[in-house]
């Protein structure tokens, strides 16, 4: 990273690896030299200059855990290194005097992780970096005199910061910070291998419904014995009713709505159930398309860790058409096979731990 290489001088202490420690839930993670606010999640990884590129939007990465109770988790002199890396990342960018004389100690970890289907896909056989383990809290000790200044200091060199005294002792004050999500460790795979099930899903109209003189076809239904599957124009038909004027061009509407406003899929998994409600869990989507039509565009529905990668459902849409019937004024969606190919697809990724080599900067 462009920070890590800048300030390489003030590295302290060695980078470590967690790899090969099966109870620990920092497996595979090796620890920076130095924290860095920056983390190509994504990226390719080449062994001998770290990651390649920016990696993907923040969309596409997921926070998979929180950890709190560092002291059961880590052990003593990591946790030292830890604390000590954010000291010298906050003095490594700029040196501000308030900050000069200030303790550190990290409270709160999370740990983030691709979320990208797309990725994977296409980097089987490759290395990617798949997760990051940030520092998203800690405890900052500093002199009661200064305690303005540093905190001053603290924002010129984050964006979004939250403060709280903790307490005061003496001439000195302890002030929670959160919100820095400073990267110390990082999680490199190669993606081995991909498998999949695959299901085509049959879907039946459920309804109709009007807009004036517009008839629009309303909600369709697929049903598997694990899934309910739903796929609404609800939002796009308010869309069209709000702009629909007499001789309107009701596909022009159509297709404009459908790409600013979305289609709402509804997935039901049947055989999983919320706690707090008791009924089966249920997620909604919205699908961004224009042209009115749904084309090659996969939703993901879950990820599951496994112990040996990764298991992903979700729904492929190949090809998803909503045409006219004729020169009348009703949209619905085509029944004819060849317009319409969605299927469910569960797909099991084998990843391999890479312990990288020693990088500059990481």
């Amino acid at each position: 990273m462009k920070s890590t290489i800048l300030f390489a001088s003030f590295l302290l202490f060695s980078s470590m690896s967690l790899f090969g420690q099966a109870s620990n839930p920092f497996d595979g993670f090796r620890f920076m030299t130095l924290p860095t606010n920056q983390m190509p999640i994504g990226a390719l990884w080449n062994t001998n200059i770290g990651p390649i590129g920016n990696g993907v939007s923040a969309d596409n990465i997921l926070k998979s855990s929180s950890y709190s109770n560092l002291d059961l988790l880590i052990d003593k002199n990591l946790k030292s290194s830890i604390d000590l890396g954010i000291l010298q990342f906050l003095n490594a960018k700029g040196g501000y005097s308030a900050l000069s004389n200030v303790s550190i100690s990290v409270k709160k970890l999370e740990r983030v992780t691709l979320n990208s289907l797309g990725v994977l896909k296409t980097n089987v056989g490759n290395q990617i970096l798949y997760e990051g383990l940030r520092a998203s809290e800690f405890i900052m000790t500093v002199d009661k005199d200064k305690s303005t200044d540093a905190q001053l200091d603290m924002m010129k060199i984050f964006t979004t910061l939250d403060f709280k005294v903790e307490f005061e002792a003496g001439n000195k004050t302890s002030i929670k910070v959160g919100g820095a999500d400073l990267f110390i460790a990082y999680r490199v795979v190669e993606v081995e291998s991909e498998k999949q099930n695959k299901k085509k899903l049959k879907f039946n109209t459920q309804g109709y419904s009007s807009i004036g003189s517009v008839t629009l076809s309303s909600v369709y239904e697929a049903v598997t014995p694990e899934y309910a599957i739903q796929i609404c124009p609800c939002k796009i038909k308010h869309c069209i009713e709000d702009s629909y004027e007499e001789n309107s061009n009701v596909r022009a509407l159509f297709s404009k709505c459908a790409a600013q406003i979305g289609f709402d899929l509804t997935v039901i998994l049947k055989n999983k159930m919320d706690m707090s409600t008791g009924k089966p869990q249920e997620y909604k989507y919205v699908i961004k398309n224009p042209g009115g039509s749904i084309n090659n565009y996969n939703q993901s529905i879950y990820n599951n860790p496994t112990s040996t990668g990764l298991e992903v459902s979700y729904l492929n849409f190949e090809r998803l058409v909503y045409e006219n019937i004729g020169n009348t004024s009703t949209i619905y969606m085509l029944h004819d096979k060849k317009y319409r190919n969605v299927s469910l697809i569960t797909a099991y990724y084998t990843f391999k731990n890479i312990i990288p080599n020693s990088v500059p900067g990481w």
